[in-house]
């Protein structure tokens, strides 16, 4: 699993491990989560992403696939919220969500809007 598995090899992944153990448990599903999250991660252009006290602080590897102009918009029009830092980090307060997965999940769908060829 340590390697680059595209969503459709994670979910046939997953579907061979029911077919041969049953249901998978929590701590299985966990560990698909976080290779589907890393692939996600790279097809933005994410170096890194990291939860701490209500925000999510997220690094550009490759800060040349972000639309500025709607990056910047964003960050004006929210700058309570939103914050860019000159070593390409973001920012983000997020909501209150009851699983980490959820509040990873808002942010990667705003990260989205801005980066270009997803």
């Amino acid at each position: 699993l340590s390697g680059r598995l595209t969503p459709e090899m994670v979910a046939e992944l997953e579907e061979e491990l029911v077919d041969r153990f049953g249901p998978i448990p929590p701590e299985g599903r966990a560990l698909l989560q976080v290779v589907k999250t890393k692939e996600r991660l790279r097809q933005l252009g994410i170096k890194r992403l990291e939860l701490s006290n209500g925000y999510a602080l997220v690094q550009f590897a490759a800060p040349e696939r972000l639309h500025l102009a709607k990056l910047l918009a964003l960050l004006k029009k929210e700058p309570h919220r939103l914050r860019l830092s000159p070593d390409q980090t973001l920012r983000f307060r997020l909501p209150e969500e009851e699983s980490p997965w959820a509040r990873v999940e808002i942010c990667l769908k705003e990260v989205e809007t801005f980066v270009k060829g997803k």
